[in-house]
């Protein structure tokens, strides 16, 4: 997703007159939807609202050969009922971060979704995370029952 026109002259401009900021979106079935913003107030996205909460050390890990890459990053809690909820469950949330700016809270300039928590080391005033995507490449299919006969196209 290539940033807007506003978001590109913002983020390379001299002097700054656009603030981006952070939106950090847990989903999962059993709680549905934690939401946090790095703005010191909250934020109404889209219909949607996130709570403030620092968004510090966001950083891509460095790529392993043959494995998909990862974004690390720490996050402030100043709730301990986040991590209780984020320890009740078995499977990983799916995970979105994104960027907006507070001219224009409801365009996203930039924004990964369908991440999943890969791992996570749980402080008292602090969540340390490994992000990665969903595995759909690693799926196991029945690629001998596609023959180039039937499907001349996945053999290309």
């Amino acid at each position: 997703m290539p940033l807007t026109p506003a978001a590109e002259r913002a983020f390379l401009s001299e002097s700054v007159n656009q603030v981006p900021i952070e939106l950090l979106s847990f989903e999962h079935e059993s709680f549905g939807a934690m939401r946090f913003c790095s703005n010191s107030v909250p934020v109404v996205s889209r219909g949607n609202t996130y709570t403030p909460a620092p968004l510090l050390d966001l950083k891509l890990a460095p790529s392993q050969p043959g494995q998909f890459p990862t974004v690390d990053f720490t996050i402030g809690v100043n709730d301990q009922s986040i991590v209780a909820t984020l320890r009740s469950i078995d499977e990983s949330p799916t995970v979105r971060y994104e960027i907006v700016l507070a001219s224009d809270l409801d365009t996203v300039q930039k924004g990964i979704g369908s991440l999943r928590i890969e791992s996570v080391e749980m402080g008292l005033l602090s969540l340390r995370m490994s992000l990665g995507v969903f595995p759909l490449f690693q799926v196991i299919g029945p690629k001998l029952a596609y023959t180039p006969d039937i499907a001349p196209g996945v053999h290309v």
